[in-house]
């Protein structure tokens, strides 16, 4: 184990490398939006594995999100300080490339999962760049994707489903945005997604409920 100093200067030399690229045109991309959220999955007992984020671009136009960040922090400014967050959740940087279609999806899964995250259109957040974990809490949670102008924040889309109150769902149903182009921080824009017909294990594999990377069941995109 690396001693306490040396491991902060390794942790904020990756995230200034990672800030050194995270300047994409945020408020030019404000077509994207969060659009369904597994945060309770079938199996608690793996600490989010299967767990999942998709953001959904209602533009007419592709968007980079290459250099940006994911996080379920609250404390984006002293990411983009390139200091670890004061409450110690994780940080994702999105790697180079990674864009979203017009009219297309972007899943975020915790961890791969055969016939589904390696289909295009999914992201598979295992490399933090602080070491803090993204596993969404049950009982309330924020996510957000965001860059930095210098040391601001730049939220490009954020869902904070605690403040809600859609917290404590059934397992293995994921929360559902029913209007792409309605208001994020309000409850009636939201719905629950059934569990998967049949049960949630299926012929030895796992079957995500909702519907990562595809028309959610409620209305909307």
């Amino acid at each position: 184990m690396a001693r306490p100093g040396i491991r902060a200067r390794q942790m904020r030399a990756l995230v200034v490398s990672a800030l050194l690229v995270a300047t994409p045109a945020v408020a030019a991309a404000q077509t994207v939006v969060v659009n369904e959220v597994m945060y309770r999955p079938w199996n608690q007992g793996t600490t989010g594995k299967y767990e999942f984020i998709e953001l959904y671009n209602h533009g007419a136009q592709a968007v980079a999100l290459g250099g940006l960040f994911l996080t379920d922090s609250q404390d984006l400014t002293s990411i983009c300080a390139g200091q670890a967050p004061a409450d110690n959740e994780g940080v994702f940087a999105i790697p180079s490339g990674v864009s979203i279609p017009a009219g297309g999806y972007l899943t975020f899964w915790h961890t791969a999962l055969p016939g589904v995250t390696d289909q295009p259109g999914n992201v598979v957040y295992s490399s933090f760049v602080y070491l803090g974990n993204i596993v969404l809490n049950d009982d309330g949670d924020q996510v957000t994707v965001f860059g930095c102008n210098g040391a601001t924040p730049v939220v490009l889309a954020s869902l904070d489903y605690g403040a809600l109150g859609l917290a404590k769902c059934a397992r293995n149903v994921s929360l559902e945005r029913k209007d792409p182009l309605g208001e994020t921080q309000s409850a009636s824009r939201w719905g629950f997604s059934k569990a998967p017909a049949g049960g949630q294990i299926l012929g030895g594999g796992y079957t995500p409920g909702g519907t990562p990377g595809a028309k959610n069941t409620k209305a909307g995109p």
